[in-house]
């Protein structure tokens, strides 16, 4: 039996992310948030194990702690000879750790006989997974993930007398769930010894991975949106303030990929997918505004087969979404593209009836847009929340409270507020999350909110948001509606 160190584990299957947006805009441009990926240095949880093997189109699943929010993960995995390996991470049931069957991978890999570095280690390399796994969310959100996710590898179709071998530690970490064995038919078993655990490297992120959330969600998947649809515009709110960080899509094939696996060049740009500000847009225009973040969408190969969640490139800054305040996601140029969706029954909860709204579709930026009747996309925001932002919070019987009118209004705002502990800090932000003026005042008093603090100009039409926050702490916020 051979015996390595748990650094030498991690050139085995890792579930590598950290994913971060990149660049910050000018001022007042919220900063961006961390590098791209960084691999973690010292894996939060550890551990080694024995020899077993994995037979042709057997495998095994290794449930992970649940809410873990999943940085950098690796399992041990090698193969004796030409082979090929299948890796899934699935939401899984939390009584019996399987994987879900009715939900699509939050990450996938194909690794065919020539990305087995077979001429290196034979074993399978490490995967960088962008962005990371994030399973807790909001209190609200529409239809929340799982907090229960299991990695599942599978052995291919290898050459007569070869297979992929992994290895697990019979009594190990009680911290991790017992893993399992899979066999071709899809039927579990499990491993020899009291608790039985892959051997494993796991990296949970530092403290800014730690605090993201599932901020919005529409997770059921059993729809299709049409082939050939290029634009997309789903309705949504967001429960609380949140610093958007990436957006998922459920996606059942794409430029590079298709369900089947196979391979195909990608043929055309990449699907882009943004956020609008719905405010002031009851519906999808013909000419869309401009988004307050875009980013494109990423292509597929065949080594990330579909169906999958997955994700865009990194967005060249960072934008806050505010709760009670409607947003368009708007996707285009995604002919190339099978996007997927959920039916609506008309049986789903308050949260989702609340905060999820129509979506609509068209073939062409020149058709008129058309709603989908009984569906909505299936999509996943993830961010930090911010609190103390949120309009939406309920707010104590005492404290400051603050009033604005004429609302909406045309030139000026009075803004008035009592209540308060000491000196009053007054900011306005606007829909995409940026400082626009500021004001102070003392326990009580009147501000008037007529010019921007950029070069005194009035402040265009739009949704604001004032924030008042006193000495102690206290905080109220109200909206506002310019119009010109």
């Amino acid at each position: 039996m051979r015996q390595r160190m748990i650094v030498r584990a991690l050139p085995a299957l890792a579930v590598l992310a950290l994913l971060a947006l990149a660049g910050a805009g000018p001022p007042p441009m919220m900063p961006a948030p961390p590098p791209l990926f960084n691999y973690c240095t010292q894996p939060t949880l550890a551990g080694g194990g024995s020899l077993t093997t994995i037979l042709e189109g057997s495998g095994v699943t290794q449930p992970l702690p649940v809410g873990m929010t999943v940085a950098a993960c690796s399992l041990r995995a090698e193969a004796n000879g030409w082979t090929d390996a299948d890796l899934r991470i699935r939401e899984c049931d939390p009584l019996t750790l399987a994987p879900d069957p009715s939900a699509i991978a939050l990450r996938a890999e194909r690794f065919d006989p020539s990305r087995m570095n077979y001429y290196v280690t034979n074993s399978v390399p490490a995967v960088r997974f962008v962005p990371p796994i994030v399973t807790r969310s909001l209190s609200g959100v529409a239809e929340p993930p799982r907090q229960t996710i299991a990695i599942e590898v599978r052995g291919g179709s290898p050459s007569p007398g070869y297979h992929v071998e992994t290895f697990f530690d019979a009594s190990g970490n009680s911290v991790m769930p017992a893993a399992s064995l899979v066999a071709i038919d899809g039927t579990r078993s499990p491993l020899p010894g009291a608790h039985p655990v892959i051997a494993h490297a796991i990296c949970t992120g530092d403290a800014d991975v730690q605090a993201l959330r599932v901020a919005q969600s529409v997770r059921r998947t059993d729809a299709t949106i049409p082939a050939g649809t290029q634009e997309i515009a789903q309705r949504f709110r967001v429960p609380e303030a949140v610093e958007l960080r990436w957006i998922e899509l459920a996606v059942a094939s794409g430029p590079g990929s298709t369900q089947a696996g196979a391979a195909l060049m990608p043929s055309a740009p990449n699907a882009v997918v943004g956020v609008v500000d719905g405010a002031v847009l009851g519906e999808p225009a013909t000419t869309m505004p401009p988004t307050l973040v875009e980013a494109l969408f990423g292509e597929f190969f065949y080594w990330e087969p579909a169906p999958r969640w997955a994700s865009h490139v990194d967005f060249d800054h960072t934008i806050t979404l505010q709760p009670g305040h409607d947003y368009w996601l708007y996707v285009r140029s995604g002919t190339f593209y099978q996007f997927l969706a959920r039916t609506l029954t008309g049986g789903e909860s308050a949260d989702f009836s609340s905060r999820i709204g129509p979506m609509y579709a068209r073939l062409l930026p020149t058709d008129a847009w058309g709603q989908v009747p009984s569906r909505a996309l299936a999509f996943t925001i993830v961010g930090r929340p911010l609190p103390g932002l949120g309009v939406g919070a309920p707010r104590a019987r005492d404290g400051i409270r603050m009033q604005i009118s004429p609302n909406p209004t045309h030139e000026l705002a009075e803004v008035t507020w009592s209540g308060a502990v000491g000196p009053v800090k007054l900011e306005v932000l606007d829909a995409r999350g940026r400082r626009v003026a500021t004001g102070e005042g003392g326990a009580a008093g009147t501000w008037s909110l007529t010019r921007g603090a950029r070069g005194g100009a009035a402040l265009p039409s739009g949704v604001y948001f004032v924030h008042a926050r006193d000495s102690a702490g206290g905080h109220d916020v109200e909206r506002v509606v310019i119009v010109r």
